[in-house]
């Protein structure tokens, strides 16, 4: 992260912003591909620098991180003309808005910082997920993650891990409630969220969430015990524990012997 920010420096310093005003209405009005392509390389390096420091204040200096909100930017720069078919439209850039000197710079200053957050919101959910299944291995919890994400579409089971077949068949037995509440955790939910949305308790959440994973680990080491070829040994019954001998007992002493 570091050395993006001296490279975005240094691409600042080289070219320059530009002015970024002028080139949003210049592609927003035109969009033509060498406005846009102007556009991108001058406002590359200012959503940068902000986007790293936005991260940075989360904890979050990881290069995936920064990548995946300049993409994002980009993608809301691309969508400023009109979207394509199928695609949401997009705030368009009003250079009469605030009264700020430079309007270009700050919209995208503002789009890089809105972009940033929504990565680091991301990327807590996802952590706050694997937290909720690191119990489980990591087929399995692929498994789960891509039946409950996308519950409509068909989802083959995954033939290279005996715990992602294990986790099709126990997800189907699952109730519709925990059904639902393993559809909220992978989104990221929190409990006092899902437990508004299930109109239960904090607490009765947990014992859901601590059924539903001990179902499925349950799931995994039976299919894994039968892939083996093993059986679960039979319960013996224990026996019953030993007792002391009693000695008989004897009734009250008679009348003693005359002498």
């Amino acid at each position: 992260m570091e050395q993006a920010t001296r490279a975005a420096q240094a691409r600042t310093r080289e070219r320059g912003s530009g002015d970024l005003e002028v080139l949003l209405c210049a592609w927003q009005s035109a969009g033509s591909h060498a406005a846009l392509e102007d556009l991108m390389h001058a406002a590359e390096p200012v959503a940068t620098l902000v986007i790293v420091r936005v991260l940075g204040q989360r904890g979050i200096r990881d290069p995936a991180a920064l990548d995946d909100a300049i993409a994002l930017v980009f993608n809301h720069l691309r969508r400023l003309p009109g979207p394509a078919a199928g695609e949401h439209g997009v705030a368009p850039f009003d250079p009469g808005r605030g009264t700020v000197a430079d309007h270009g710079r700050a919209y995208l200053q503002r789009l890089a910082h809105d972009r940033a957050i929504d990565v680091a919101r991301r990327r807590r959910r996802e952590t706050r997920r694997m937290a909720t299944f690191s119990a489980l291995d990591a087929g399995a919890a692929a498994s789960l993650t891509n039946r409950m994400v996308m519950p409509a579409t068909p989802v083959e089971p995954d033939e290279s891990t005996e715990s992602g077949c294990a986790i099709e068949e126990a997800v189907s037995q699952l109730d519709p409630r925990e059904r639902e509440l393993v559809r909220l955790l992978i989104e990221g939910k929190s409990q006092a969220v899902i437990a508004h949305m299930l109109g239960v308790c904090g607490g009765t959440v947990s014992r859901l969430r601590a059924r539903v994973i001990a179902k499925l680990q349950a799931a995994i080491q039976t299919r894994s015990s039968a892939g083996h070829g093993e059986t679960p040994a039979p319960r013996v019954p224990a026996a019953p524990p030993e007792r002391e001998p009693v000695s008989p007992r004897r009734g009250p002493p008679g009348p003693s012997a005359p002498v």
